[in-house]
């Protein structure tokens, strides 16, 4: 018995809908609350290291340590907001130091939170890829 070929317009069709099958079972979620957040964040540069801890009190601590020994170290408030229909993560007084990253640790500092896994991302740069990992909650 021959089976019936799918034309390229079926074809686009199912790859579609499998596609967003898979978004839906592992894609970003959207509903996150402000205890989801809290936790401890890295972010992976070659041999710098770059960490953020939110706590549940509404307290920020970050820790960068540099390829080059330079070494900043950084406590003020954080927040956990709606910003466009997104959950966001606002920290005040913010040097961020990611390459390309203009914050001067001045105001507040904007970070997308999204899931993964049980797991949240700060993104510091959409466009970049670049985001803190949640490595301990």
């Amino acid at each position: 018995m021959v089976k019936p070929r799918l034309g390229s317009g079926q074809m686009k069709l199912q790859l579609m809908l499998s596609s967003l099958l898979c978004l839906m079972l592992f894609g970003c979620s959207d509903k996150i609350d402000k205890s989801q957040v809290v936790g401890t964040y890295t972010i992976s540069v070659r041999n710098a290291s770059d960490v953020l801890q939110l706590e549940s009190t509404g307290t920020y601590h970050h820790r960068y340590k540099g390829e080059d020994g330079r070494d900043i170290v950084a406590t003020d408030s954080w927040q956990f907001e709606t910003v466009e229909g997104s959950p966001t993560v606002t920290l005040h007084n913010f040097k961020c130091t990611v390459n390309g990253v203009n914050a001067l640790g001045e105001g507040y500092f904007l970070l997308k939170v999204t899931s993964r896994g049980g797991k949240c991302r700060l993104w510091v740069g959409v466009d970049k890829q670049i985001f803190f990992e949640q490595t301990a909650i």
